[in-house]
């Protein structure tokens, strides 16, 4: 079972995948059950991210749902293995929440991240200093306690995206997220130069939507989409609001954030076109 006995974001994800492949291949949770000579609400507590699913008993699965894909295979194992490991942020013990924990699992294991954000830098862009401003000016983000150790995590989120190129992040941002003046214009200026900094890196990706595409900035408030492994295709949609979050999984959910996502890349600067006008709004405060 997950530690502590509740789903972990590892399980789930096998759980859910394990429903999709099951459901694609037409089996019932009754055949499946059959495979692995169990009662059908094991594949249930598996497929909800209740109970961890065993390598071999996976196998088995995998084989009956006809899945010879062996990249995807491996991946499945690694998830399986790996469903009751703690990660890196369970360290910072109670400082995170669980829907944030949750979201760094996500971000953790990461093959692909595409993020838009309206009406601020993404988090695994922002600089010490604009992370620390941008949640003193929210009150509900996290306690003023709590913050340095929230810097803390966002600066080991940032290690794995700026020290290898095992993970790609595209990030779309409104330039009217950059025009804002967070902290004070020094902590602004410097989040600029950063952003200018991090479009050299390989791995990384930063449009920027102009202010003259407004009308596609309202198509849709901040999400995040992930892919894992070698699957191209998004698995997982996170989506925030003030005191809640949301991951989505379904189909036509995924498709419809993947649509508005290529839309809004489409519509943004180039990435060369955008670090121009990063520094031009730069010269323009000097």
């Amino acid at each position: 079972m997950p530690s502590g006995g509740k789903p972990t974001v590892r399980s789930r994800r096998a759980g859910s995948e394990l429903r999709r492949l099951r459901e694609a291949a037409g089996v019932s949770t009754a055949e499946a059950a059959g495979v692995l000579e169990c009662s059908p609400a094991k594949i249930s507590r598996i497929e909800n991210g209740m109970s961890s699913v065993r390598v071999v008993d996976l196998r088995l699965l995998l084989d009956r749902y006809g899945d010879g894909n062996a990249d995807h295979r491996a991946y499945m194992e690694r998830l399986a293995r790996e469903s009751n490991k703690l990660g890196w942020w369970q360290a910072y013990g109670d400082t995170i929440p669980p829907y944030y924990a949750d979201f760094i699992g996500l971000e953790t294991d990461a093959s692909h991240i595409k993020t838009w954000e309206p009406t601020a830098v993404p988090g695994l862009l922002q600089t010490p200093d604009y992370a620390r401003a941008l949640m003193l000016a929210n009150p509900a983000m996290v306690s003023p306690d709590k913050l340095d150790n929230f810097i803390g995590v966002r600066a080991e989120r940032q290690a794995r995206l700026e020290q290898g190129t095992d993970v790609r992040l595209d990030a779309v941002i409104w330039e009217a997220a950059l025009l804002t003046t967070m902290g004070n214009r020094s902590v602004r200026d410097g989040q600029l130069e950063r952003l200018v900094e991090l479009t050299s890196r390989p791995n990384i990706s930063v449009q920027v939507l102009p202010l003259e595409a407004g009308d596609q900035a309202s198509m849709s408030g901040s999400f995040v989409l992930f892919s894992f492994g070698a699957e191209r295709s998004v698995s997982t949609v996170f989506v925030e609001s003030l005191t809640s979050s949301q991951y989505l999984e379904g189909e036509d959910e995924l498709r419809g954030y993947s649509m508005v996502f290529d839309r809004l890349r489409s519509a943004a600067l180039s990435p060369a076109a955008s670090a121009e006008r990063i520094g031009r709004l730069m010269d323009e405060h000097h």
